[in-house]
């Protein structure tokens, strides 16, 4: 059973070098992930500011519009426009918003898939003892 905790260079699965190890990059990978969300959150503001700016400027510039017109059809056209502008920033605030999310999962799935490669490898290598015991025979098996 000691066996299977050993690599072949003899180093034990327990080492507390390679605890450390994992759990600083753990750590960096938390800490990349908070990095990434508030980049995102950032972006998502400094958009949302942007359209806000732009809605003031069509409200402005459709009253001032409203105020200049000379017929009902005028002012039904300016209203429909406002509308069309007002429902173009609610969407694009809405697709900002899911994302967000999205963009998070896919980061978090590629940082957590990094570091299985790189164990697989290792484990392939036969320079780390499989953390499953029951994977200990398949990687003899596999190595014979």
């Amino acid at each position: 059973m000691s066996d299977l905790n050993l690599s072949e260079s003899g180093a034990r699965q327990s080492d507390p070098e390679h605890a450390l190890a994992a759990i600083m990059h753990q750590e960096e990978v938390w800490a990349s992930a908070q990095g990434a969300l508030l980049s995102q959150v950032e972006t998502l503001w400094a958009d949302w500011l942007h359209r806000r700016r732009e809605a003031m400027s069509a409200i402005s510039g459709s009253l001032q519009a409203m105020c200049d017109c000379h017929s009902l059809g005028e002012l039904v056209q300016i209203q429909q426009r406002w509308l069309a502008g007002a429902i173009e920033r609610s969407v694009a605030d809405a697709e900002a918003l899911v994302g967000i999310p999205i963009a998070l999962s896919e980061s978090a799935t590629r940082a957590q898939a990094r570091p299985a490669e790189a164990t697989t490898r290792l484990v392939r290598q036969g320079k780390v003892a499989p953390a499953n015991c029951a994977e200990a025979p398949n990687q003899q098996v596999a190595a014979e």
